[in-house]
């Protein structure tokens, strides 16, 4: 259940970057329960630890051996956000 609990919080607090007009509420009280399980009362408590770093692409990357592709030429373009054709487009 550890890896799970983990796993979620990790996700919402990315969710949360990437959307920093959600989740206003729960968001604070997200925060509140992980700084209340780094506590040491709480955390022998629970015997859990609910710490995880939030999961990033350069991290993924560097796990992967694969940073090169950060400084590739085509990335940006790679990256960028695809537009929907219009109906007149397709047809």
């Amino acid at each position: 259940n550890e890896e799970l609990f983990k796993d979620c919080l990790e996700i919402g607090r990315r969710y949360k970057i990437m959307n920093p007009d959600k989740l206003r509420s729960n968001y604070g009280k997200l925060l509140y329960a992980l700084m209340d399980n780094v506590t040491p009362r709480v955390q022998s408590s629970l015997a859990i630890d609910m710490k995880k770093p939030v999961q990033t692409v350069y991290r993924v990357l560097k796990k992967h051996n694969a940073l090169e592709m950060l400084s590739d030429k085509l990335l940006a373009i790679a990256a960028s956000e695809v537009e929907a054709a219009s109906a007149d487009e397709v047809a």
